[in-house]
C-alpha cells in the first residue's frame, strides 16, 4: 500500500509571477538539496519565478501550465522529479489559481528511491567549463541526440572518476516536452 503524497512546500506567486509567500518545508527542502541559497524567504520574494529558471523550452512549458490554469479557473499537476546524489525524488507539482490573480504551487513527495552516490548531483563537486543537458521533468540527460536515463548518461559520457565534472544545463527532453504541451499547452 502506497502512502499518500507528503506536502514539501507551498508557494505563491502573484500575477506578474513575482513570488509573494513560501511555506511548509520550503528552507528545510533547500538546504538538503544544496541550496541554501534560497532558504530565505525574503530574498526569495525579490524575483520572479521565472527568473529561477535558465531555460526558455521550461519557461514555455510553465508559462503554458499557468494559461491553462487560468484559462480554466481549475488546477492541474504534474509529475517531475527533484534528485540529489543519494536519492532519487518522484514528486508531483499542483498549480491553482489564487482568487484576485497569482497562483498557488504545491510540491509533494509521492516517493523516494535510493540511489548509489552520483557526483554528478553534487552541487559541491569541482566543475569544468563542459556543459550537459539534464531534464529538469524526468532527469534524463542529453547525450548526442538522445535522452538517456541519469546513470546510463554518466557512464556513456564517461564521467565516473572525473576531478572536475561538467556543469548541468535543465532544459526538458523531448518525452517531457511533448507530453507537457500535449496536455497543457495552448491548444488545450
Amino acid at each position: 500500500m502506497t502512502s499518500p503524497p507528503r506536502k514539501i512546500c507551498s508557494y505563491q506567486v502573484d500575477a506578474e509571477f513575482r513570488i509573494t509567500l513560501v511555506a511548509g518545508d520550503w528552507a528545510k527542502f533547500a538546504v538538503e538539496n544544496a541550496a541554501p541559497e534560497l532558504a530565505h524567504p525574503v530574498s526569495l520574494r525579490q524575483r520572479t519565478l521565472f527568473s529561477y529558471i535558465a531555460d526558455e523550452a521550461t519557461r514555455q512549458v510553465y508559462r503554458a501550465m499557468f494559461d491553462r490554469v487560468a484559462a480554466r479557473a481549475k488546477p492541474i499537476t504534474v509529475p517531475l522529479r527533484c534528485d540529489s546524489p543519494h536519492v532519487r525524488r518522484f514528486l508531483e507539482l499542483t498549480i491553482s489559481p489564487r482568487e484576485g490573480g497569482g497562483f498557488h504551487l504545491d510540491s509533494s513527495l509521492l516517493r523516494t528511491e535510493p540511489r548509489p552516490y552520483l557526483a554528478l548531483l553534487d552541487a559541491t563537486h569541482p566543475r569544468s567549463h563542459e556543459l550537459i543537458r539534464m531534464c529538469g521533468w524526468c532527469k534524463a540527460v542529453q547525450v548526442n541526440e538522445d535522452w538517456v536515463e541519469l546513470e546510463q548518461g554518466v557512464e556513456m559520457l564517461d564521467l565516473f572518476g572525473r576531478n572536475a565534472l561538467p556543469e548541468i544545463k535543465h532544459g526538458v527532453c523531448k518525452s517531457c516536452y511533448a507530453g507537457l504541451r500535449e496536455n497543457f499547452g495552448p491548444h488545450t
